[in-house]
């Protein structure tokens, strides 16, 4: 990677906040410093980010810092999504909302063989304060490209960790459902899973949830406990709960049909 260390010593001059772990800068950008054997990961989160950029924060420069490296990322005025968990659980519109956006940043994902590895609330942005119809998917820390054989070594947080010992993409989707679970629980979350104790109870536990029946059957599809059995992407993105108003869902993609569009070609280089 190029050094960049000396726009680095000219950015540091823009800096307004500085937290534990986070600058804001005058443009209103945050940087977060980064070790340099992990950079790889945060790169793909920038490339893929540069070709979905509705759906995935953005980072927008890399500075070399010695051992480190400051990468210059999109400040979302919301926070993390966490923030919004500390009391009661959202309700089953919100979730919908954050569904269908980390489900696109997940077919984005997906396409380019990448996986996150680590979906979470606190890796989860809102563009706009209290707007879920805004969030991104963020961190791409622990991010990886798939190998040859199509699976990866297990890693991530262990609340929300799919149960396999190596992972897909599928790996991703329970992460999101395990995500939605605590969206619905709020601060209970932690205190009910721990409860549960063996993982393979928590399709049982929702069982007595009171939701409603699509919402039900969206978070069963997400944890299953057999990726091979498990709900896949684009299976998700057209399940009843997504779909909130099918014939409506319908009825626009007819419209669409009768309209050209205009093809355009996009290129993710990861180095």
């Amino acid at each position: 990677m190029k050094s960049k260390s000396n726009d680095y010593t000219k950015t540091k001059s823009n800096v307004i906040y500085q937290g534990n772990s986070t600058i804001v800068l005058f443009n209103g950008n945050i940087l977060k410093e980064v070790k340099k054997s992990f950079v790889s990961n945060d790169i793909l989160g920038k490339e893929i980010g540069s070709v979905f950029p509705e759906y995935i924060c953005q980072i927008y420069n890399m500075y070399d810092n010695g051992d480190t490296v400051m990468f210059e990322e999109e400040y979302c005025e919301g926070g993390s999504l966490d923030h919004y968990l500390k009391n009661d659980g959202l309700n089953e519109s919100d979730i919908r909302a954050i569904s269908k956006r980390l489900l696109k940043a997940l077919e984005g994902n997906n396409l380019y063989n990448i996986v996150h590895r680590d979906i979470k609330p606190l890796n989860i942005f809102l563009r706009k304060k209290d707007d879920f119809t805004s969030c991104v998917l963020g961190d791409y820390g622990h991010s990886t490209l798939l190998n040859n054989t199509g699976i990866v070594q297990k890693t991530g947080t262990r609340y929300y960790m799919a149960p396999e010992s190596i992972y897909n993409i599928k790996a991703d989707i329970y992460s999101l459902g395990m995500t939605l679970l605590h969206c619905h629980l709020g601060k209970s979350f932690f205190s009910e899973i721990s409860k549960i104790g063996d993982r393979k109870e928590v399709r049982k536990y929702i069982n007595d949830l009171d939701i409603s029946e699509d919402f039900h059957s969206f978070l069963k599809s997400c944890l299953e406990e057999n990726p091979n059995r498990r709900i896949s992407i684009n299976d998700a993105l057209n399940h009843v709960f997504i779909i909130e108003n099918p014939e409506e869902e319908e009825m626009n993609e007819e419209e669409d049909d009768g309209e050209e569009e205009e093809d355009i070609d996009c290129l993710l280089v990861i180095k």
